[in-house]
């Protein structure tokens, strides 16, 4: 009865080794272990094969842009006010106490305040 190792799948697949083993510790992948602990894998082509139709897409979407045509962001519906809404339902502190935009904004590096003397 033929069936594979795990590096001969690999190769048969054009995939590495970590993938086939990967799918055969999900589960994804059927595959019979031989010994005991640190024991081999042995493959069966038909559950190769079964893996691979599995892997198939039918779909192919274009790549997502990263910017628009225009330049600049490619978020189209980026809204401040619904932003900070879901942060403060995340429960993150958005408006600062007292309105200043950081606690070191009170020290004497603040240029609006005159050097002590």
């Amino acid at each position: 009865m033929e069936s594979f190792t795990i590096k001969e799948a690999a190769e048969k697949l054009r995939v590495s080794y970590g993938t086939i083993r990967g799918a055969i510790l999900a589960g994804r992948l059927k595959a019979y272990r031989f010994g005991a602990r640190g024991g081999t894998y042995r493959i069966d082509p038909a559950d190769l094969e079964a893996y691979r139709a599995s892997c198939m897409t039918t779909k192919q979407e274009p790549p997502a842009s990263k910017t628009s045509a225009g330049g600049g962001s490619a978020f189209k519906n980026l809204d401040g006010e619904r932003l900070l809404d879901a942060w403060r339902r995340q429960g993150v502190v958005v408006d600062p106490p007292g309105g200043r935009s950081a606690p070191s904004c009170g020290s004497s590096c603040d240029p609006s305040t005159p050097p002590e003397s």
